[in-house]
């Protein structure tokens, strides 16, 4: 394995990044910057010149980067109470490197800054004594059941390092060897032993430096697995598990209990390790007689010829269990999903009903086959939202062989928000919202703000599925929000639906006109509330002004009447707000007047009845006749009728020896 290792003289590179800049100049052209840069007015001594790491022999001097164009530098040395400088040659790096130096004496070092060719004065002196150092950053790492690995910092490429190491406790130091590098494996340990290693720096000039100190670290044992346990036992099937501390083969043995032979299962593989290192085993046993006990452990192979012992023994019956790890998926309101850990193979029948009352119904699903080892799913729908559900499942391992239901999981579908959330209509100081309805049982609530407000105002609880919101400030833009209650428990909010208190024309979608005849029409439109009035204005197609107009606080209906027969009219609407203010009008509505004006029946009885007719009279042949209820004219009598029509509903019967004349 290969590990890398800050280097000292590297770790010089990273102190020079912080660069001292010249003076700023201001230049007509490139070269004249260059000389004004490089000019002893504005060339920098060096900054943060310093020492670190080095041999016995050897010293790293670095410094902060002047910035400019063709800066060089020079080092000059000496040992401390000479007199004599020693110059280094010029260099263009932010650093140098001292060789030739005597262990254990002390220096300083000076450094100037050389720009087109003319030096700085020489920087402040640092100090430094030569030593053949100890190694740096010693750590022992992938410790197994018979190696490990020691590694370390280094100072350069000349030294080399001389290791020892030992069983902890003995006085002497048996094993030691001398590498160069950053790290070296010991082989061939002895398992679960306590050992301590140590390293040197042999420097090249023969010095070295002090033993770090001791480093400790146990090998591991081929201990036995851990947690052995059963799971799923469905007759004659049942899953067997383990754990142990790294990926290691398992030797695997059963047998009925009682009996001497072992049946042994080799080399059966584990999962690759977790972040804490352990791993997993499995093994299915099949073809158990149902009823029958039997025992079974495992062992493992931590090397070609190394087993650990096998764990205790243990027992369990060959049954049909219940299903394991039961869990719910996701909760809706009206579904709900829920699943187990099956066998392959294997079905299993789901029941499901409603806590409360308790002695609710079970519901069953069709049993479900398991084609794959892991988990299997099931799903209730057409539940109310709102409500707490209970469920359960059982094994069927046979058409003869089942399991007990397993104990009953609960869970509470979701009281969503209504959907189709929507405004109805808006007035300058009220507005009507509505949304599709959750089901007959379901309540809701309303809360609104103003848009630049926090606080929220609530509405009455609900069976309706609309809500009108009043008083409301006009020429506010408002949020509004919706819940469902489930049950008596409140689901969350809606999103928001923003609404303006202005006031607005009757909403064009319900607006229309019916029952025309030939001297009125019926007119309708949506109304807001009981508190507001409608200006409806007609006239005649075609002409320019609107002549004919009234008011009305009518709720939705108003019928037009003294019409011209066979007339083209149209007509428009608006609202009279309360507080004064008034929408603009609505667009205009054609219709237009029949011929004749229309009788109509108005209940079920005899054509010669009056009270059976709109007109309370009995038809003539200038009238047109609708009939919308069971109509009869008696024997011996005579109908009389421009044209007759028939509406849903409507029929008419006649008797013997009747007559009925149409023009």
């Amino acid at each position: 394995m290969h590990y890398t290792f800050i280097i000292r003289f590297l770790f010089l590179l990273s102190l020079v990044t912080q660069p001292i800049l010249a003076a700023p100049v201001t230049t007509d052209s490139l070269q004249t910057q260059q000389r004004s840069i490089q000019s002893a007015d504005d060339c920098i001594v060096p900054q943060n010149l310093h020492s670190d790491g080095g041999t016995s022999t050897t010293a790293f001097l670095g410094w902060n980067t002047v910035v400019g164009t063709a800066i060089r530098y020079r080092v000059r040395w000496r040992s401390s109470g000479s007199a004599t400088w020693i110059d280094r040659p010029i260099t263009p790096n932010p650093y140098d490197k001292l060789t030739g130096l005597t262990n254990g004496v002390t220096y300083e070092a000076q450094v100037q800054t050389i720009c087109n060719e003319q030096p700085t004065p020489y920087s402040g002196s640092i100090t430094f004594t030569t030593a053949c150092s100890l190694p740096d950053v010693v750590t022992v790492y992938e410790v197994t059941r018979t190696s490990a690995l020691m590694v370390w910092g280094e100072y350069g490429t000349e030294p080399v390092y001389e290791i020892q190491w030992r069983p902890r406790g003995i006085s002497t130091w048996p094993n030691s060897l001398t590498v160069s590098g950053t790290s070296y494996s010991f082989s061939n340990l002895t398992p679960e032993t306590t050992y301590e290693c140590r390293l040197r720096t042999l420097c090249n000039d023969g010095n070295v430096s002090d033993y770090c100190s001791s480093r400790v670290f146990t090998t591991s044992s081929c201990g036995v697995p851990n947690s052995p346990r059963e799971s799923d036992p469905v007759g004659s099937k049942i899953q067997l598990a383990w754990s142990v501390n790294s990926a290691q083969m398992i030797n695997l043995q059963w047998r009925p209990a009682g009996t001497s032979t072992w049946t042994l299962v080799q080399n059966l593989p584990t999962s690759s390790p977790t972040s804490n290192g352990q791993t997993t085993g499995f093994y299915q046993l099949t073809d158990l007689t149902p009823g029958t006990a039997y025992e079974w452990n495992v062992q493992r192979i931590c090397d070609e010829t190394v087993r650990s012992s096998f764990t205790a023994p243990r027992t369990f019956t060959a049954i049909c269990g219940s299903p394991e790890y039961l869990q719910e998926g996701q909760i809706q309101p009206t579904v709900a999903e829920v699943y187990w850990r099956a066998v392959y193979g294997i079905s299993y029948r789901v029941q499901w009903r409603t806590k409360i009352p308790a002695d609710s119904p079970w519901q069953t699903l069709p049993d479900k086959k398991m084609n794959s080892n892991g988990l299997l799913f099931a799903q209730f729908s057409d539940l109310a939202p709102g409500t707490a559900y209970e469920w359960q499942v059982m094994t069927l391992c046979s058409a003869t062989n089942s399991s007990t239901f397993s104990s009953p999981r609960s869970f509470t579908t979701v009281c969503a928000p209504p959907v189709n959330f929507t405004q109805a209509y808006i007035t300058s100081t009220s507005a009507r919202v509505q949304w599709a309805a959750v089901s007959p049982e379901t309540q809701y609530k309303v809360r609104w703000r103003r848009d630049n407000s926090t606080e929220w105002q609530e509405g009455a609880p609900t069976s309706n599925a609309y809500f009108d919101i009043a008083p409301l400030q006009t020429a506010t833009l408002y949020r509004v929000q919706v819940q469902s209650i489930c049950g008596g428990i409140p689901g969350s909010y809606s999103s928001d639906v923003l609404i303006g208190t202005w006031c607005f024309p009757p909403n064009s979608t319900y607006i229309r006109t019916t029952d025309i005849t030939a001297t009125s029409a019926q007119l309708h439109w949506a109304p807001f509330d009981s508190t507001t009035s409608y200006e409806i204005q007609w006239r005649v197609a075609g002409t320019d002004s609107w002549p004919q107009s009234l008011t009305t606080s009518a709720m939705g209906a108003y019928t037009l009447p003294d019409l011209i027969p066979k007339t083209n009219y149209e007509w428009r609407i608006r609202t009279l707000c309360a507080d004064s203010n008034v929408s603009d009008f609505s667009d205009n509505y054609p219709f237009t007047t029949s011929l004749k004006s229309v009788i109509y029946s108005v209940q079920a009885g005899s054509w010669m009845n009056p009270t059976t007719w709109s007109a309370n009279r009995i038809p003539t042949s200038t009238d047109l006749v609708e009939i919308q209820h069971d109509v009869v004219i008696p024997a011996n009598e005579t109908g009389k009728s421009q044209s007759i029509q028939y509406k849903a509903g409507g029929k008419l019967r006649v008797s013997t020896n009747v007559k009925l004349f149409l023009n």
